[in-house]
């Protein structure tokens, strides 16, 4: 009985051996992938797409064209004209009749009367709010605090205003007239930034998509 079990245990170690060292085995290990291109290859595949495919104007080489503005001077309009034009754009200034943003107007609405505006006026000139006046707003009055290129000043006055108890709009205050345009013909991937130009920082200037005009020697 001893050597029958000898033998039977002799068998399995002979056959343990022979899958272990002579057979092939049927599935390869993954992790003997590493250290070879395999890796790095899907690496630069996952890279390249992630880049975005070209528009048509990029691929063709097309100028891209846009508008900026509005600037309500001269001087500022060439300004900017002059600091785009050494970055190699293509600058025209155009003027165009809409309307042009002024400030920041800060003001008090709701006065059912002129009687209880006239009372308002009165206690904010107190407080050294001395430039407030009313006006007419149908159905109504409301009071003017002022209108303030800087977004700082409109706050500092509407924060007094509000102190009093009374509840403070800050409003866009636009007029009717005359403004220019930059009308600006550049390169696909290097149009302009507003940080490159030299403007007023209470400004408010804005690009629009604008058409291309053909020029000499174009149909």
């Amino acid at each position: 009985m001893r050597n029958l079990f000898l033998l039977l245990l002799l068998a399995n170690l002979l056959l343990l051996a022979w899958q272990r060292w002579i057979v092939p085995p049927a599935v390869v290990d993954p992790m003997a992938l590493r250290g070879t291109e395999a890796e790095p290859q899907l690496e630069l595949l996952a890279r390249k797409a992630m880049v975005p495919a070209p528009g048509p104007a990029e691929q063709a080489g097309e100028m891209v064209c846009v508008r900026l503005g509005p600037f309500e001077e001269a001087g500022g309009a060439k300004q900017a004209a002059d600091d785009l034009q050494q970055q190699d754009m293509l600058v025209e200034i155009e003027s165009s009749t809409g309307e042009v943003w002024v400030g920041h107007w800060v003001q008090i609405p709701g006065f059912a009367d002129w009687a209880a505006a006239r009372q308002a006026l009165r206690k904010l000139a107190a407080v050294g709010l001395t430039d407030a006046y009313i006006v007419s707003a149908e159905p109504g009055y409301k009071i003017s605090l002022g209108v303030f290129r800087g977004r700082e000043g409109a706050d500092r006055v509407a924060a007094a205003a509000d102190a009093e108890g009374f509840e403070v709009m800050i409003a866009d205050r636009f007029r009717q007239d005359s403004e220019l345009w930059l009308a600006i013909e550049h390169r696909p991937g290097s149009g302009p930034r507003l940080s490159d130009i030299a403007t007023d920082p209470d400004r408010i200037l804005r690009f629009e998509p604008s058409q291309c005009l053909p020029r000499d020697g174009q149909s």
